[in-house]
């Protein structure tokens, strides 16, 4: 997590103001602003393989979602959904090669951190598994009547990913478990 301490794995359900999450997919960057748990925005282009092009598209679709936002308060979290596996917010070795343009290319990528240094300091950036943060955000709509709660996910695109997640008492999502490829 850059500009906040918060932990990747853990979020507060909130609603209140616009809050911006960006999935990046195996052809697809797309956008999204939710406000009150209702889409008020989205955009989908084409996917620029490789870590700065990819940066730069995430940034282009942050600027156009806060167009979008126009004089409505927006949450200063970014959340950004990505194929691969995340340990201390880079990429592992071999997990993400279909956003490659070159082999090895995104082995110990650090996104958050790279888009983050685009964004005024007040912005936080989030940036977890693709497949968990599709899951998080469906029990984030789907779990405010049955909480606590366990939920599991399976994302298919273009790959397959899954997972395992919990809703606490305190509406607190996370820590989770990530399977797939």
């Amino acid at each position: 997590c850059f500009g906040g301490v918060r932990k990747a794995y853990t979020c507060y359900i909130i609603d209140m103001k616009i809050q911006f999450g960006i999935d990046i997919g195996g052809t697809t960057v797309s956008i999204g602003g939710i406000l009150d748990s209702q889409l008020v925005f989205a955009r989908s282009v084409w996917l620029a393989r490789g870590c700065k092009p990819m940066v730069e598209q995430v940034i282009k679709l942050w600027k156009w979602g806060m167009e979008q936002a126009g004089d409505r308060q927006v949450d200063f979290s970014l959340g950004i959904g990505c194929p691969g596996t995340w340990e201390n917010g880079k990429i592992l070795p071999g997990t993400a090669l279909n956003l490659e343009t070159y082999s090895g290319e995104m082995d110990g990528f650090n996104l958050g951190e790279s888009v983050w240094r685009h964004l005024p300091k007040s912005w936080v950036v989030h940036v977890q598994n693709d497949a968990w943060t599709q899951a998080k955000g469906g029990i984030t709509l789907l779990s405010h009547s049955k909480i606590p709660c366990k939920w599991g996910y399976i994302g298919p695109g273009t790959g397959l990913g899954g997972a395992i997640i919990e809703v606490t008492s305190s509406r607190m999502i996370g820590p989770g478990i990530v399977t797939g490829k």
